[in-house]
């Protein structure tokens, strides 16, 4: 009896290593389950029952991964979920046309980087400060978009605007112009496979890069649409010469730029009607 009874006591002893071991299983599985979807227990009746953790080394290890302990090396490439942040000072950057004025060679952490832009060139792009080493950040959370000295021009639009390096931020149809560089490097314009030629700078001046469109434009809008910022070119392509290939009616002629989806039909109209047009533009 005495035999029996140390049977007993070592079989609940047992029992209750097993239950505590399937409840401690049952508490990570779910966070075991996140890490990696496929990894997980294919049947709960089996994966519980006791004593299966022995028989892990058969194709029950493929059946009860979570309960076996395979999904235990995911849970351990897991990157550190810590809030710690990495912050030091940082290198001065090289501005090109400007100069940086902070005091010291190396900027402190969350230290405003000061910049001075030579003689006949604007400063432009959101303000940073130092995060570590080369890396600055601003409100867009994107080291990428460093302040700019940019040359600028006067308003006076010639042609298409190719050359156009005026400060104008403000689309025909009063849209305001938002930053070319964020708009790209963000993705906010999508209606282009070739959008990286878009990069123009650090911030939303009208431009017309390489002279695609029939005057400057910008980007505007999440996502990002273009807008015409000039109803019409430049004076310089009109001629008291001009004439209309068909009849045209200063009313109802349609000759202002104002959005890409509309260009078709204004460049018809400038195309058949020019006369008219650059009567319209005040030209001529």
């Amino acid at each position: 009896i005495q035999q029996w009874d140390i049977g007993l006591v070592k079989r609940e002893q047992e029992k209750k290593k097993e239950k505590n071991r399937r409840k401690k299983t049952k508490n990570n599985q779910s966070v075991k389950k996140s890490v990696n979807q496929s990894c997980s227990d294919k049947s709960d009746t089996i994966c519980a029952a006791p004593g299966i953790s022995d028989l892990c080394y058969s194709q029950i290890g493929d059946i009860c991964p979570v309960t076996c302990g395979k999904c235990d090396t995911a849970m351990e490439s897991l990157p550190s979920t810590t809030n710690e942040t990495t912050f030091g000072s940082c290198y001065k950057p090289t501005i090109k046309n400007g100069v940086v004025t902070n005091d010291q060679d190396m900027l402190a952490h969350n230290e405003v980087l000061k910049i001075t832009c030579d003689a006949g060139y604007r400063l432009s792009g959101q303000q940073v400060t130092c995060l570590i080493q080369d890396t600055y950040t601003n409100s867009y959370m994107d080291s990428r978009l460093l302040p700019e000295c940019l040359a600028i021009s006067g308003e006076t639009l010639l042609g298409n605007g190719t050359d156009y390096a005026g400060t104008r931020s403000t689309a025909a149809n009063g849209v305001e112009c938002g930053n070319w560089n964020a708009d790209v490097l963000s993705g906010l314009y999508m209606n282009d496979y070739d959008a990286g030629r878009l990069l123009v700078g650090n911030h939303n001046f009208c431009r017309n890069p390489g002279g695609e469109h029939p005057v400057p434009w910008c980007l505007s809008g999440n996502p990002a649409t273009g807008y015409y910022c000039f109803e019409y070119p430049g004076c310089d392509t009109c001629s008291a010469e001009d004439t209309d290939n068909t009849e045209c009616d200063m009313e109802t002629a349609r000759c202002e730029y104002s959005k890409f989806s509309s260009r078709q039909t204004v460049d018809w109209y400038w195309e058949n009607c020019k006369k008219t047009c650059c009567q319209k533009a005040a030209c001529i």
